[in-house]
């Protein structure tokens, strides 16, 4: 793989500044195959550290090299790069405007920040103003930044709101060993992220997965942690507790086990076009609740071109790989102020377990159970999920010492 450091585009694309913002990102990767045509090498500088707020660069150029691969008709297949993008122009300007519009419906930022224990590159989404509080999120398997949209589009106001492609999804770096999701590097990832956006404290948000990553960072960062929110994920400690005792639980935790398995997991949600996957948000047993907002074919769509990139179901699988070698917990006393959302209609988690993680919390705790509401329950009820936030928000200290 070589490193791109200049792009020669051509000049319609240059006199236009969003085809250009397109079509332009440093630090991008391509294959030597790729490098004919208007690709140009220059030995790779230093990493300049730039403001995470002016990277706001959505597509590279090697998407625009596979989008064209992709497009291209068999008559093309000798075409050089160059001539691939010209004659794909048009398509390549509506792809840029889809996205460009995603953007403006959620108001955000796109944004790249590289951790400085790991050097993964991980990607992100932001609004509100700088210098406000605060809010990440941290989403779970087998989503992205994406599960977040309601809850960034609700608290920009009052927050710094910050959704992340965790580790080995989205965006984000994917690393290829299945050690490096162990809960130590995870835990390490949050913390770098919030450093390096300039923060000491956060009102940390996390669901499924990110729940669990959540919980261990309130467990050994109490001092960073202002108030934790955690939906549809237990206290890693009474999960363990509770699954050995009921074997209810086991068998809705059994996916746990066959994920160990070497790549026939990848190879099972995968096929048939991902309808693992599209039942496992859609159909009546696990998907969204009934009573609540729909996955739109569009939001289906966004979940599974994530999951289809290379690597992405590995990365995203490598989270269960790992989990049997991280306990029993070390420490499991949290001392932050803590607010569980549980939907009643979870097909993976017993509800049971939810007022167990009262046993671990030495500080406030606040448990709303949200009838008719699925695992997804910041998507399909996330009206309800906003107003218990804001309310689990304003006691004690309350919006307005929040904004100071």
């Amino acid at each position: 793989m070589i490193l791109i450091t200049h792009v020669v585009l051509p000049k319609n694309v240059q006199e236009d500044p969003e085809l250009k913002l397109f079509f332009t990102e440093e630090w991008t990767k391509v294959p030597p195959s790729c490098l004919s045509g208007p690709w140009t090498t220059e030995p790779a500088p230093q990493p300049v550290e730039k403001d995470p707020g002016e990277q706001i660069c959505k597509y590279t150029a090697s998407d625009v090299l596979k989008l064209a691969e992709k497009l291209k008709s068999p008559n093309e297949a000798q075409a050089e790069p160059q001539q691939i993008c010209m004659v794909q122009e048009r398509e390549v300007a509506r792809k840029m405007e889809q996205e460009r519009r995603r953007r403006e419906a959620f108001n955000v930022f796109v944004c790249l920040v590289r951790a400085q224990e790991s050097g993964l590159r991980f990607h992100y989404v932001a609004a509100g103003e700088r210098g406000k509080p605060l809010m990440l999120f941290l989403h779970g398997f087998p989503e992205f930044w994406f599960s977040w949209r309601y809850q960034l589009r609700e608290f920009k106001s009052e927050f710094r709101v910050v959704a992340v492609d965790m580790r080995g999804y989205g965006e984000s770096d994917v690393p290829l060993a299945t050690e490096s999701y162990n809960f130590d590097h995870l835990v390490t990832d949050v913390k770098d992220i919030v450093e390096y956006l300039g923060y000491n404290r956060c009102c940390l948000v996390g669901h499924d997965w990110g729940g669990t990553i959540a919980w261990l960072f309130a467990i050994h960062y109490p001092e960073i942690v202002t108030k934790l929110i955690v939906l549809n994920c237990p206290h890693p400690s009474v999960f363990t507790d509770y699954a050995v005792r009921h074997p209810s639980q086991l068998l809705k935790s059994s996916h746990f086990f066959f994920f160990q398995l070497p790549r026939l997991p990848e190879l099972m949600l995968s096929i048939n076009d991902f309808k693992a996957l599209k039942d496992l948000f859609t159909s009546r047993s696990t998907g969204f609740g009934r009573k609540g907002r729909w996955l739109t074919a569009e939001d289906l769509e966004a979940y599974l071109y994530a999951l289809s990139q290379p690597g992405a179901l590995t990365g995203a699988l490598n989270y269960y790989r790992n989990v049997f070698s991280s306990f029993p917990l070390s420490h499991r006393h949290v001392r932050s102020p803590v607010l569980l959302l549980w939907g009643e209609r979870d097909a993976f988690m017993e509800q049971e377990m939810a007022e167990a993680c009262r046993l671990y919390i030495r500080n406030h705790f606040r448990l709303n159970i949200i009838s008719g509401a699925s695992h997804w329950l910041q998507q399909d009820q996330p009206d309800i999920v906003n107003t218990l936030i804001w309310t689990f928000l304003k006691e004690g200290e309350g919006r307005k010492c929040y904004r100071n």
